[in-house]
């Protein structure tokens, strides 16, 4: 079941969860509340189950993206801990996580900010904000992402990867934005 909310329906929610927060005096409690609010405020779905409990919903294909995105970081991750990458991959501009551009990926920027910063979700990008100017990749990624997604899908979306199919993903990314 889809959870859809008008921003009326929307701004609702969040004016009875301030109001609630407003007379609730566990902290545990109030950080809960602050979590939903923002879920509501920016609007993402994907979540909307932490709001709604035990209601079903289904994510919305933007979010599900990111999702597939930082999984398939966090499998490129894994596989060069296991083994170094060849240098000239290492090098190569998709090598680690870039973000989303800001300025016409932004939706996919916010909600990876969030998973990542908020959440604490993707520990292997934790602490790469700054590095990142905030997953603000400054130039459009989806493209190079899909076509890496592509490639790791043939690998069965493995989060053991070998060292050379690790290398393989990055360099699926388009020839003219892989490059430093």
């Amino acid at each position: 079941m889809t959870i859809s909310l008008s921003t009326a329906e929307r701004l609702t929610l969040i004016n009875q969860l301030e109001i609630r927060k407003a007379l609730e005096t566990s902290p545990t409690q109030k950080a809960d509340f602050d979590r939903q609010i923002e879920i509501l405020t920016e609007g993402y779905e994907i979540y909307y189950h932490e709001v709604f409990g035990a209601l079903d919903h289904t994510s919305e294909q933007k979010s599900s993206f990111v999702i597939d995105v930082l999984s398939l970081y966090a499998a490129l991750d894994f596989a060069s801990r296991k083994g170094a990458l060849p240098a000239d991959v290492a090098k190569l501009h998709f090598a680690k996580f870039v973000g989303f551009d800001g300025n016409n990926e932004g939706e996919f920027m916010t909600f990876a900010r969030y998973v990542i910063v908020k959440r604490g979700e993707f520990p292997e990008q934790q602490g790469r904000e700054k590095e990142t100017d905030g997953f603000n990749s400054h130039m459009p990624c989806f493209d190079a992402y899909t076509q890496m997604l592509f490639k790791w899908k043939s690998f069965g979306k493995s989060f053991d990867l070998t060292v050379e199919q690790a290398a393989d993903v990055i360099r699926a990314a388009r020839p003219s934005t892989s490059e430093a």
